[in-house]
C-alpha cells in the first residue's frame, strides 16, 4: 500500500501507507487518545493504553477512553478482553449473539479447542493464507442465525466481504459496522433488522455493493452516502424508508443500480437524475411519488438503462415518446399510476422482456411497433381503456411470450391464432373484452 504524498510525479508513489504518520492514506496520523497507537491494514489501532486509562468499548477510533479509577471490576475485566481480544474472540462473540448452537452449519465454530479460524477454516470463513492467515470474508448467509449483530463485528477490520443475508437477525445495525475500512460487499438483506440505517455506513469508503433490502428499516436515505465514491449497487427495497431521494446521490458517479421499491418514499422523479448517465437500474416502484415523467428519461441521457420500474406510485400525465426509445431496455414496468392518453410508437427494443402498464387510464390501441420487441416475455395491459385488435404478431414475431394479461379493455376481433401455439406460454387473460370467434382446441398453455 503506497501513496503519492509529496505530489511529485518523478518519484511516483514514494510513501508506504503503513506507518503511524501515513496510515492508509497520506498524512493520516495515528494519535489515539491516551494510547500508544499503531497502524494495521490502513487503520489506526491501539497498541497499549496509557497508565490509568483503558479501552472499555473495544473501539480503536476513540482510543483508551475510560479512566481506570472510574471503572468497577467487571468493566476492567471486559476492557482487558477487548484490548487483547483476537479475531477468534470476536468470532465467538458473533456465534454467541446469533444462536450459534442452532446454526445449520457450525464447522469449527463449536470447537472449543480451535485456536485459528483460518486453519482449518471455520464454516463461512475465507482467509488470505492458511495458518495465521488474514480473515477476508465472513459469509453466513442462509445459516439460521437468530439474534442481534454484536458490536464486535466492527473489530474484524480486515474483512472485505460480510454476508448475513436470509437469516433471522433482529435489532439494529450496529454503528461499528462502519469501522471496517476494507469492506467491499455488505449483505444484510432478508432479515428482521429495524431502526434507522446508521450513518456509520457512510464511512465504508471501499464499499462496492450494499444490500439491506427486505428488513424493517426506517428513517431516510442519508446524504452522506455520496462519500461512498466506489459504490455501484444500492438495494434497499421493502423497508419503511421515508422522505425523498437526496440530491447528494447525484454525485455518486459509480452508482449504477438503485432499487428502493416498496418503501414510503415521496417527492417527484429527481431533477438531478441526469447527472447519473451510468445508471443500469432505477427502481422506485411501490412508493408515493407524484408528478409527471420528465422528458430527460431518454436513451441519450441514460444510454445503459435496462430496468426502469416505477409501478404503483401516483405519477400522472401522458407517456412521453422518449420513454419508448431505449434499445437497451429489458424491464419497463409502470402499472398502477394515473397516466392518461395513448401509447407512443416504440423504437425497436430487442432486449425488452417485460412491458407493464396495467391499471391506468390509457386508451387507444396497442402500438404495432410492439412487434419489434422479439424478446418479450410478459405483457401486462389489464384494466385500461384500450380498443382495436390484438396485434397478429402475438405468437409470430413475439414467439417467446409467457404471460399476456389484457383483460378488462375494449378489444375487438379475434385472438391471434398463433398465440395458442407458443411453447413458452403460461398465462393468458383476455376476459371482459369484446373479442369474437372460437377458442382453438389446440390451446394448451405450458405444453
Amino acid at each position: 500500500m503506497w501513496g503519492d504524498c509529496n505530489h511529485w510525479e518523478k518519484d511516483g508513489c514514494e510513501q508506504q501507507l503503513t506507518s503511524i504518520s501515513h496510515c492508509g492514506m497520506c498524512h493520516k496520523e495515528c494519535k489515539l487518545p491516551h494510547a500508544i497507537s499503531s497502524c494495521s491494514l490502513g487503520m489506526c489501532m491501539i497498541e497499549a493504553c496509557d497508565e490509568g486509562w483503558s479501552d472499555c468499548d473495544g473501539l480503536p477510533s476513540n482510543g483508551c477512553e475510560c479512566p481506570v479509577a472510574h471503572q468497577d471490576a467487571s468493566s476492567r475485566r471486559s476492557s482487558v478482553v477487548s484490548r487483547s481480544g483476537t479475531v477468534l474472540d470476536h468470532l465467538h462473540a458473533i456465534y454467541d449473539a446469533t444462536g450459534g448452537p442452532n446454526w445449520i452449519n457450525q464447522r469449527g465454530w463449536s470447537n472449543a479447542s480451535a485456536t485459528d479460524p483460518c486453519d482449518p477454516p471455520f464454516w463461512g470463513i475465507i482467509c488470505l493464507g492458511s495458518a495465521g492467515g488474514t480473515l477476508q470474508k465472513l459469509d453466513l448467509r442462509d445459516n439460521h442465525l437468530n439474534g442481534t449483530i454484536p458490536s464486535d463485528i466492527g473489530l474484524l477490520v480486515s474483512l472485505t466481504f460480510l454476508g448475513l443475508s436470509r437469516n433471522h437477525l433482529h435489532g439494529t445495525i450496529p454503528d461499528t459496522v462502519g469501522d471496517l475500512p476494507l469492506l467491499e460487499e455488505l449483505f444484510l438483506d432478508a432479515n428482521d433488522l429495524n431502526g434507522t440505517i446508521p450513518e456509520a455506513i457512510c464511512k465504508l469508503t471501499s464499499l462496492l455493493d450494499l444490500k439491506i433490502f427486505e428488513n424493517l428499516l426506517t428513517g431516510t436515505i442519508h446524504s452522506c452516502l455520496q462519500q461512498l465514491t466506489s459504490l455501484h449497487t444500492y438495494h434497499a427495497w421493502e423497508n419503511f424508508v421515508t422522505g425523498e431521494l437526496p440530491p447528494a446521490l447525484g454525485n455518486m458517479t459509480s452508482l449504477r443500480r438503485i432499487n428502493v421499491r416498496n418503501n414510503l418514499l415521496s417527492g417527484t422523479i429527481p431533477h438531478w437524475l441526469p447527472s447519473m448517465p451510468q445508471l443500469i437500474e432505477f427502481n422506485i416502484g411501490g412508493n408515493v411519488l407524484t408528478g409527471t415523467i420528465p422528458t430527460f428519461m431518454n436513451t441519450t441521457t441514460f444510454p445503459y438503462l435496462e430496468q426502469l420500474i416505477m409501478y404503483w406510485n401516483q405519477l400522472e400525465g401522458t407517456l412521453p415518446p422518449t420513454l419508448f426509445g431505449f434499445p437497451t431496455m429489458v424491464n419497463l414496468r409502470l402499472s398502477g399510476n394515473n397516466f392518461h392518453g395513448t401509447f407512443p410508437e416504440m423504437v425497436p427494443m430487442p432486449n425488452l422482456r417485460e412491458f407493464e402498464f396495467a391499471y391506468c387510464a390509457l386508451n387507444g390501441t396497442i402500438p404495432s411497433s410492439i412487434c419489434t420487441a422479439p424478446a418479450l416475455r410478459r405483457v401486462e395491459l389489464r384494466h385500461l381503456d384500450l380498443s382495436g385488435t390484438i396485434p397478429d404478431c402475438f405468437g409470430t414475431a413475439l414467439n417467446a411470450l409467457e404471460w399476456v394479461h389484457a383483460d378488462n379493455n375494449f378489444f375487438t376481433g379475434v385472438i391471434p391464432p398463433a398465440l395458442y401455439s407458443i411453447p413458452s406460454i403460461q398465462s393468458v387473460m383476455l376476459s371482459d373484452n369484446l373479442l369474437s370467434g372460437n377458442l382453438t382446441d389446440s390451446f394448451n398453455p405450458g405444453r
